[in-house]
């Protein structure tokens, strides 16, 4: 009988390991293994009965090898999601900003603003749809490359504002492409000027009346105006009361000033003739007369401009109160006292006197003979108390007048008076 053989090609393992021999004897992986087929249909069978017992023998090679195949597809498909996680990622895209671009703060009213753009610009295409808000007149100007155009104002930009100047993109460069987007600009203007200080002070020199000579009145009382803080000197958020007769009004400024303009827009009301100059920022106004004791006087400067031509901002007009005169608030003997027995006469006032004033004015008669008292004066050093010690015992049985004919309180004020007392008869 004729013997048939058939190639069986056994595939390799992934790994290289012993195999067990086939019948007692090794065999080498990728081999062909021939053995004796003695029929045909035996021979078909062959190479699936050798494969068999191959893969059976070595089963646990190959599950190790699959499980190794397996988890190196794994690692794989890891390092590859890895690396393309890591790669670079777009650029996001940047919005275009919609808030100006600023120029300039506290821009002087009568100065311009330049703006600058990337590439030469078409003038005509600008200018013609420029935009400046709040609206202003203004005067356009650009540099020799059209790259930077000046806006200024034809006359004044307003105090305190904040103005917006809008270049629309439908303006076209020098080689007539649009711009790609509006560009706007912003810029805030100065502060208006404002009153910075409001003084009603002593003087002494240009009035009729001088101020009295009282320790007080002395060390305020100085040549012009006073550099001693005084009774009568207030800040602009305050109402001056009880203030001296004999003032001069100071009006500080937080700028230099239009002074004509602003001499021509000072006003004081009541009417007070009187003399205007300037110390620096301070305009000085010393009235040629007295003010009236009692009265309310009001200052205005509103409407005043300074150097540059803004208007005066913020509060402008003030007032302050004249005080009373000083007055009698007390009298020993009482006023119109009856049977009394006085060693002195004493009377006290509502504010410090004029005491040489007063003591010229100071008289003591009896009314009975019409004769003067003769006595001594004297005083208490805040000027407010006046005591009369008479040179001999006042007469039983009579009527004393006392009376002030022309005196004056330490701020110039006249007091004048009259009042009188009886004594025990004898």
């Amino acid at each position: 009988m004729t013997r048939l053989y058939r190639w069986a090609m056994l595939p390799p393992p992934l790994e290289v390991a012993h195999v067990p021999s086939v019948k007692g004897g090794p065999v080498s992986h990728g081999v062909c293994l021939l053995r004796p087929i003695r029929t045909v249909r035996a021979a078909r069978s062959a190479p699936f009965e050798s494969l068999g017992t191959l893969l059976s023998s070595h089963r646990a090679v190959t599950r190790v090898a699959a499980a190794a195949l397996s988890f190196t597809l794994i690692i794989a498909f890891s390092q590859q999601t890895a690396t393309t996680q890591a790669g670079p990622e777009p650029a996001p895209l940047v919005p275009e900003s919609l808030l100006p671009q600023s120029i300039g703060v506290g821009i002087v009213t009568d100065a311009g603003v330049t703006v600058s753009f990337e590439t030469p610009m078409d003038p005509e295409s600008v200018e013609s749809s420029l935009q400046v808000l709040p609206a202003a007149k203004v005067t356009l100007t650009w540099n020799d490359d059209h790259t930077e155009l000046t806006v200024a104002p034809q006359r004044l930009w307003r105090t305190d504002e904040r103005y917006l100047i809008v270049v629309p993109a439908s303006a076209e460069r020098e080689d007539g492409e649009p711009l790609r987007a509006a560009q706007r600009f912003a810029f805030s203007t100065q502060t208006a000027p404002t009153v910075s200080e409001f003084q009603v002070r002593l003087v002494s020199a240009d009035l009729e009346v001088d101020a009295p000579a009282t320790p007080v009145a002395q060390e305020l009382a100085t040549d012009g105006i006073s550099t001693v803080p005084a009774p009568g000197s207030h800040a602009p958020t305050s109402t001056a009361t009880e203030v001296s007769a004999t003032s001069a009004i100071r009006v500080g400024f937080t700028a230099a000033m239009d002074r004509p303009d602003t001499e021509a827009h000072f006003s004081i009301n009541p009417t007070v003739e009187g003399d205007v100059a300037w110390e620096g920022n301070t305009l000085v106004f010393r009235p040629s007369e007295r003010l009236e004791a009692g009265s309310r006087y009001t200052i205005s400067v509103i409407g005043a401009h300074d150097l540059t031509g803004n208007v005066l901002g913020g509060k402008a007009n003030f007032s302050f109160i004249v005080q009373e005169g000083a007055q009698l608030t007390r009298t020993t003997p009482d006023t119109d006292a009856t049977d009394v027995e006085p060693e002195s006469v004493e009377m006290w006032f509502s504010a410090p006197m004029d005491i040489e004033a007063t003591n010229e004015a100071f008289a003591l008669t009896d009314t009975s003979t019409g004769a003067l008292v003769g006595g001594l004066l004297d005083w208490n050093e805040a000027a407010t108390q006046l005591v009369y010690r008479p040179d001999v015992a006042f007469a039983g049985g009579r009527t004393f007048e006392v009376k002030l004919d022309g005196a004056r309180d330490a701020d110039g004020n006249e007091v004048d008076l009259t009042w009188s007392f009886s004594t025990t008869a004898p």
